[in-house]
């Protein structure tokens, strides 16, 4: 098996980037021995992961969809 020395994370796309720290989320805390000498840094990449969630789907709302939501009330 090989190690991978490096990787890009800016060259990674929003989406993958987010499955990314997601996926690297879910490890942390499944391991007993990570978490419980990282529970700051976890407690911490769950903030800023959510915060990411947030950005994502603020940026994938369409122009229209104020006007629309106006104009149904």
């Amino acid at each position: 098996m090989s190690e991978i020395g490096t990787l890009g994370l800016e060259r990674l796309n929003n989406g993958a980037h987010f499955l990314f720290i997601s996926n690297v989320l879910a490890r942390a805390e499944a391991d007993a021995n990570v978490k419980s000498k990282l529970i700051a840094q976890i407690v911490s990449l769950k903030a800023a992961m959510e915060q990411e969630d947030e950005d994502l789907k603020i940026s994938q709302k369409s122009v229209l969809t104020d006007d629309i939501a106006t104009a149904d009330a």
